[in-house]
């Protein structure tokens, strides 16, 4: 079971001091203590990865243990620049997580943001078939860290 972690959620997840901590805690438990994995990759992302500085190691570790997992850069890198071309014109500015959704097949989104759940869930944006992420955005969505969202996870770097 995997999901990708929006870097504005990452405080939520893991710090337990932040005021959303008690939504997001479920995800904390279920990648730490349970059978979730983090998914992420791409330049885009590794750069927002980077302002987000306090969790660089923390994710190092989960990768470490095997508790996250990086998708081919190129792979991620290619797909966001085709999702740029799709949505030039819109006020979408989540093209590499939509990418990374292409890319590996994860099906569980975690975010603070609504403003790209539109986008995260436009069918058009997905090739034909590939079924469109869930999004889990409060403790009331825990029922969606579940076995449902297991997926062998493509281009694994």
């Amino acid at each position: 079971m995997c999901i990708v972690i929006d870097t504005n959620a990452l405080s939520y997840v893991f710090n337990q001091n932040s005021k959303g901590h008690q939504d997001f805690e479920p995800v904390r438990k279920w990648v730490i203590e349970g059978e979730g994995r983090i998914v992420y990759g791409g330049t885009k992302y590794k750069e927002e990865l980077l302002k987000a500085h306090r969790y660089l190691r923390l994710i190092r570790r989960l990768k470490d243990a095997r508790r996250a997992c990086e998708i081919k850069e190129e792979l991620v890198n290619a797909e966001c620049v085709r999702l740029e071309k799709t949505t030039k014109g819109t006020n979408c500015n989540d093209q590499h997580i939509i990418a990374i959704f292409v890319v590996s097949g994860c099906r569980l989104f975690c975010s603070c943001d609504s403003r790209s759940d539109k986008y995260i869930r436009d069918k058009s944006l997905y090739p034909k078939g590939q079924p469109r992420p869930s999004i889990y955005r409060s403790c009331n969505h825990r029922h969606l860290l579940s076995r449902k969202y297991i997926v062998r996870l493509r281009n694994v770097a």
